[in-house]
């Protein structure tokens, strides 16, 4: 479980790291489409001037010939030389503004897929958020379900404490038990065997008693003298 938070963790850290690696890409290059559009403006502001520098020389020529002056051939060539290199110059920074426009352009697009790269990469970024708090939440609920077996476990280890405790107590109590009942049934046993003494002892003496009463009647002859002695001597009776 550990090892897989470090592994979420990582993974986001990465991801932070890549989206800040992007944004400053991004940052560079918007700075870098600025200042594009600076030189860009810039170079739209010349162009602007010399063409109203050519729209005055322009001016000058038809307002000369209007007026119906005749220029002197130097004259007008150096309007002509001057018109020329006015123009030179204007298609020179006419190809910088061109260029400048492409190279515009294409970090224009840079941008947008920069952009759209850095969109992407945040989506991710917040889907994989919303994956690790997700899975933050199953590993804490995972934690919460740990804690819970694991409290039952420990009660259900004391309850085992307790029983094997209460099986101990009652095991030595039926040992004390086994124990007086055996010596209760020794001494049964014994009384047992006394009564049965006691009763075969009964039945000698009885069986004694009825032969001598028996050979006392066989000899009934001898008169009331002879039987009285026996009378006295029989304990129980005829």
């Amino acid at each position: 479980m550990d090892e897989l938070r470090s592994e979420l963790s990582a993974s986001v850290s990465a991801q932070q790291q890549r989206s800040e690696d992007q944004t400053r890409d991004y940052d560079e290059l918007e700075a870098t489409v600025r200042g594009l559009l600076g030189n860009q403006a810039d170079l739209e502001a010349r162009l602007g001037e010399y063409k109203r520098k050519e729209d005055a020389l322009r001016g000058e020529i038809a307002v000369l010939k209007r007026q119906g002056r005749q220029a002197s051939r130097e004259s007008l060539e150096g309007f002509r030389a001057a018109t020329a290199g006015a123009r030179e110059e204007l298609e020179e920074v006419r190809g910088q503004l061109d260029g400048a426009k492409a190279d515009a352009a294409a970090l224009r697009r840079e941008l947008e897929h920069k952009v759209a790269a850095l969109a992407d990469s945040q989506h991710r970024a917040s889907a994989e958020a919303s994956a690790r708090q997700e899975a933050e939440s199953l590993l804490g609920a995972r934690q919460a379900d740990i804690d819970r077996q694991r409290a039952r476990l420990r009660d259900a280890e004391r309850a085992k404490f307790a029983l094997d405790a209460n099986l101990a107590a009652a095991q030595e109590r039926f040992a004390e038990a086994e124990t007086k009942r055996q010596e209760e049934q020794g001494r049964v046993a014994d009384l047992e065997a006394e009564i049965t003494a006691i009763i075969e002892s009964a039945r000698d003496a009885e069986a004694i008693g009825r032969s001598l009463q028996e050979e006392a009647e066989q000899a009934g002859g001898s008169g009331e003298e002879g039987d009285a002695p026996r009378r006295r001597w029989w304990p129980f009776g005829r």
